[in-house]
């Protein structure tokens, strides 16, 4: 088969032949240019993408970092205001606590019954703190001299035999008698003293056994519920006679111990 060459050697005049190998070498030489190009253009695309795809795996790693320093920061803070509230607490509970330490005793309330133990030192300490003192086991420079006497006290206390802990065992017997004796005079002062109780605790104290019956799971809270229930639906002549009760008792406590309340 004859080449191209040839062919259009023959078929087309020289000057023809001329032009068209000309315009094929052109073509040929873009299309090789084209060639390169494309060659030369792909690595750069794919160089490109890889570049592109490392910046957004830092930029989410970044923002991963971010956020797991926001998380711990927002822990620490929570465990600190946790700390803080608790600390609180414990403030409050001991300041409670402490003016419930400093709460005054009642003055009329009866003095409490000394043990056997507390009455043998009432008695023998002065005794027992001189004799110390002239032996020299108390000297100017002992800090705790009371301590110093308890401590020898509770010594002798428990090398005495049982016939001569008998005196101070009838002694502590005897304040003990004394002692509920008096407390129960000083209850019953104090439960006459006190003021008359409202008229709704009257109806309260009357249908709560009542009520434990009909709710027997019930708590104390709830019982209460249902009794203020029914003493706002109880009728007005039910009711009054609740409120007499409390204002004739009222009257009388009031001529009393109207002085008292001023």
């Amino acid at each position: 088969m004859l080449s191209r060459r040839l062919l259009f050697s023959v078929v087309c005049k020289p000057q023809q032949f001329s032009l068209f190998a000309s315009q094929a070498a052109s073509y040929h030489t873009i299309r090789s240019l084209n060639a390169a190009d494309q060659a030369s253009a792909a690595p750069k695309f794919n160089v490109e993408m890889l570049l592109k795809e490392q910046k957004e795996k830092q930029r989410l790693k970044e923002l991963e970092k971010k956020l797991q320093r926001e998380q711990a920061a927002k822990l620490k803070a929570q465990r600190q205001k946790s700390k803080e509230r608790l600390a609180l607490a414990a403030q409050k509970q001991a300041e409670k606590q402490k003016q419930a330490n400093m709460r005054k005793k009642d003055p009329n309330a009866p003095k409490r019954a000394l043990t056997p133990l507390l009455w043998y030192t009432t008695r023998n300490f002065v005794a027992v703190q001189n004799e110390l003192t002239q032996n020299g086991t108390i000297t100017t420079e002992t800090q705790s001299k009371f301590t110093v006497v308890q401590r020898e006290l509770k010594k002798r206390w428990d090398a005495l035999g049982e016939e001569e802990k008998s005196a101070y065992v009838d002694l502590a017997a005897q304040d003990k008698a004394r002692y509920h004796r008096e407390m129960g005079a000083y209850k019953r002062r104090k439960q006459a003293n006190r003021r008359p109780i409202s008229s709704y605790l009257r109806f309260y104290n009357d249908v709560r056994e009542t009520l434990k019956k009909e709710f027997p799971d019930a708590k104390v809270t709830e019982l209460s519920k249902v009794a203020g229930q029914r003493w706002r639906e109880l009728d007005a002549k039910s009711k009054q006679k609740y409120v007499d009760e409390y204002q004739e008792e009222m009257e009388r406590w009031e001529e009393e111990h109207g002085e008292k309340m001023y």
